[in-house]
This record gives C-alpha cells, structure tokens and sequence, in this order.
C-alpha cells in the first residue's frame, strides 16, 4: 500500500496509532509500517510528511529521542503534554496534537451557538482527558468537571492538570455523582474508548445536568450508538458521534500543516 497523497501531496505513514485515528488512517488508506525499523528509515530519509502514533508508546517514543530531533513540545511520556502527530516542515520535525487543534475548530465552525461560559463535563482517560480540558479552556468554558473510573486518575492526574491550565476550574466528578449535579452545563464529551464498562452510561440516563440547547460529543468508534445518544437528540440537544467529527477533524488538519 502507498502512502496516501493528498490534494497537498502530503506523505503520511502511521505505526501503532491510537484508536480513532487508526480508524481514520484505513479509511483514508494510509500506510501503516509495521515496525521501529521501518520508522527509523523514514525518520532518517526524512521522507515523510506527517506521521500518526499512539503518545503512550514508549519504544515509538525513544526512536525521536535518539535521532536528537527538535519538537514543539517535550515527547517525553506524559499525561499532560502530549501529542500524536509528528510533522515534518522545513526538514525540521514537530510534535502536535491534532485532536486540540482541529476539535476548536469544529465547536467554531460546525456546531455554531454554545454558551463558552457555562461549564462543561468530559467522561474520559488520559491522554485523551488533558486534550479534552485543553480545548475547553481554549473555547472558553469556566469550569470543567472530569468523570472516569479513580485507577485512571491517579497520582495526582488532577492537581497536574490545574498546574497547566490555570485559567479553567477544574473538578473530578466520580461516574455515580453525574446525576446529582445541577443543570448548568452546556457541553458533554465523552471518549471512552479506553476503559469503562458498558453500566457507566446508565448514569447519563436523563443528562439532568445539561442545560436545554447543549452539546453532545461522542467520540468513541464504537458502531453501536448508546441509548443516551438517542436521548440527547431527542431533548434537542445539539449530538454529534465520531462518524460525524473523525473524518472532518482529519481532513481539517490537512489544512493546517
């Protein structure tokens, strides 16, 4: 298989990437290499202009350590800062992350009226959590509250974040507490890709803590759409599931590089 060239000619290769975005790269026919070596070639040859990975892959990780490349951000293995795109520009090589620039663009472009100044909640894991809170804060929100199982948020995950993104509250929210709070909200995300039992959403049932008008976002690639998808649409709440944002988010990225 070749690499996919696009309308820009971009040469983009892939090895082990997170999930969506490997869902992505098949559907756009991406090359996916098969191991480190192949990798290390490309990095070498310089003949690549994108490449997707998985952030939480470590050996992946210590092939840009040993090349000495120069990045945006530190790729040391983090929960907070990460990314997990490598873009190759001017034969210089840059970490990015496409999830936080391209979803500020889809709330700005795609799902027009939000009230920013509300609160928001995401029900996710790292690394996605961080990217999540990330863009919220860019977008304006006030106040975020973090739902996921503790094992994922443990060793301080939490007070690390509010060390980076000091100009948003943020809250952790256990799974049972959701239908408890208050309806002041006007965003949920939910990325769950990664953990959680089928039972947490039976605690979204009656999203009583969304306010009339809000977003939902659902960006998992399971094909099976949840009762509280259907829900949500149903009380006019503004719904958008991963069919609907990954190939945008993909295709918006393009233009950005």
């Amino acid at each position: 298989m070749k690499p996919n060239d696009t309308s820009k000619n971009l040469k983009i290769f892939c090895l082990h990437p997170e999930k969506n975005i490997a869902a992505l790269l098949k559907e756009k026919n991406i090359e996916f290499l098969t191991d480190i070596d192949a990798l290390k070639k490309h990095v070498n040859d310089k003949s690549f202009d994108l490449f997707f990975f998985d952030p939480r892959n470590e050996n992946i990780q210590n092939v840009f350590y040993d090349l000495d490349i120069v990045m945006i951000h530190n790729l040391q293995m983090s929960q907070i800062t990460w990314g997990n795109v490598i873009v190759r520009k001017d034969d210089k090589f840059y970490l990015r992350n496409m999830w936080v620039e391209t979803l500020i663009y889809f709330f700005k472009e795609k799902i027009g009226s939000v009230d920013f100044s509300r609160n928001a909640y995401i029900i996710s894991s790292p690394p996605w959590m961080s990217a999540l809170v990330h863009v919220c804060s860019q977008l304006g929100f006030r106040k975020v509250f973090l739902a996921g199982e503790k094992e994922h948020l443990q060793k301080g995950y939490i007070e690390q974040l509010k060390k980076v993104f000091f100009n948003i509250e943020i809250v952790y929210l256990p799974m049972d507490a959701l239908t408890s709070q208050a309806s002041d909200a006007s965003l949920l995300v939910t990325q769950t890709d990664y953990f959680l039992t089928q039972d947490w959403e039976e605690d979204l049932a009656y999203l009583n803590f969304l306010m009339n008008d809000s977003c939902v976002l659902s960006l998992g690639i399971s094909e099976d759409k949840p009762q509280w998808i259907q829900e949500s649409r149903q009380a006019g709440h503004k719904t958008f599931d991963w069919n609907s944002v990954g190939s945008w988010t993909f295709e918006k990225f393009l233009t950005l590089v």
